[in-house]
């Protein structure tokens, strides 16, 4: 059957700032469910920012829209990163879950495949990845140091494989970051339950 070539209209937008479970597409959440980016206990502080150089990118205090149709096999820049605004190292995870949502019910349209929405530019070489149905988790196997920046990807695409089924629908990359103290860290990451465990200062993974 001949593939239909119109154009896929994303519905995309990133929060910088609001991370609650609303219909827009990209949010953030900290790891204590609050609603900001900005996870902290104690004096450990992780923000994650957000930025995209395209041109029909609008940036609005509740994060980035684009305005214009795409079609299957688009890039679209969208550069993430967790930020340690803190004064203690950290060990940091990320945890991506994609899907796509019917604008109208605010509900995962049935039917529908997340992975067509793929992440770009990932150095897997820096992390333990473990994923779980639709959720991937992204554990920076180095302590993120007091004061620096990780970058976990620059940009993200729609796949070429993408069937009319998606036209229309809002493509979604919730991200969700956990950070726990360098300090004591092998029963700080033991505590939160995580799939790694310390070797010598790194997160490796835990076998089951």
């Amino acid at each position: 059957m001949k593939k239909s070539k119109k154009a896929l209209l994303l519905l995309l937008s990133i929060f910088s700032i609001v991370a609650i479970a609303t219909s827009l597409t990209i949010a953030w959440f900290s790891a204590q469910d609050t609603a900001t980016n900005i996870a902290t206990m104690g004096n450990l502080d992780v923000e994650v920012t957000e930025s995209s150089t395209e041109p029909d990118a609008v940036i609005t205090e509740n994060g980035i829209t684009y305005t214009d149709p795409r079609m299957p096999g688009d890039s679209l820049s969208k550069v993430i990163r967790a930020v340690n605004t803190g004064n203690q190292d950290l060990y940091i995870r990320f945890v991506v879950t994609k899907a796509w949502y019917d604008a109208d019910t605010g509900l995962v349209a049935p039917g529908t495949d997340p992975s067509f929405i793929e992440l770009l530019n990932i150095d897997a070489s820096k992390y333990v990845v473990v994923t779980e149905g639709n959720t991937t988790y992204y554990y920076l196997k180095a302590p993120l140091a007091a004061g620096a920046t990780d970058m976990l990807f620059d940009s993200f695409k729609i796949a070429e494989a993408t069937t009319n089924a998606h036209i229309g629908l809002q493509a979604r990359i919730i991200v969700a970051t956990d950070a726990v103290q360098y300090d004591h860290g092998v029963d700080a990451v033991a505590a939160q339950g995580w799939h790694v465990h310390v070797d010598a200062i790194t997160l490796e993974l835990t076998s089951n």
